[in-house]
């Protein structure tokens, strides 16, 4: 990339913030460039975070799948009782928990790439994501967010409907 180039896209970003309201110091911006250990550096937490979304999406399927199922396999039994439907809560417990941690930490290794990115890190390719827990938010709090809560309470409560209506055999 030529210097240019680098030049002429501070320009663009200045000109762009400075229009949308924000205010930045021209220091900052202008001509942060970044060596090649730097740029190898945030690829690497990149593939991290992005290791951890995909995880968090493949426990909320592995959720809906297994409630999913159990919820077929109560069709298929002649007399189902409730016991099958809270068999359901304990993986769905385990899975929410799991989801949430791999939430939590995402965002801390997100911080760290911001740190990173702003150049705020003297240890290069630190991966070490310890400093920020106390920045974050605990998991329980992260599980009753709203970007987990409403997966994994839609499940609970259907899943406590489907229990409640066989033990009175509605």
């Amino acid at each position: 990339m030529s210097k240019g180039y680098c030049i002429q896209n501070a320009a663009r970003r200045i000109a762009r913030d400075m229009h949308a309201g924000v205010a930045m110091a021209a220091e900052e911006t202008l001509m942060k460039e970044f060596d090649q250990s730097t740029i190898a550096h945030l690829q690497m937490i990149q593939q991290v975070i992005a290791r951890m979304a995909g995880n968090s999406f493949s426990l909320r399927t592995l959720a809906v799948t297994i409630s999913t199922g159990i919820i077929a396999l109560l069709g298929s039994i002649p007399k189902p009782t409730p016991i099958y439907a809270l068999s359901a809560l304990l993986p769905l417990f385990v899975f929410w928990f799991l989801d949430a941690r791999f939430l939590q930490l995402e965002r801390l290794y997100r911080r760290l790439y911001d740190n990173v990115r702003l150049n705020k890190t003297n240890e290069p390719f630190t991966m070490v994501i310890g400093p920020y827990f106390r920045q974050e938010k605990s998991v329980l709090t992260i599980a009753l967010s709203w970007s987990v809560l409403w997966v994994y309470a839609t499940l609970l409560v259907l899943l406590a409907l489907i229990g409640v209506g066989l033990k009175f055999n509605v």
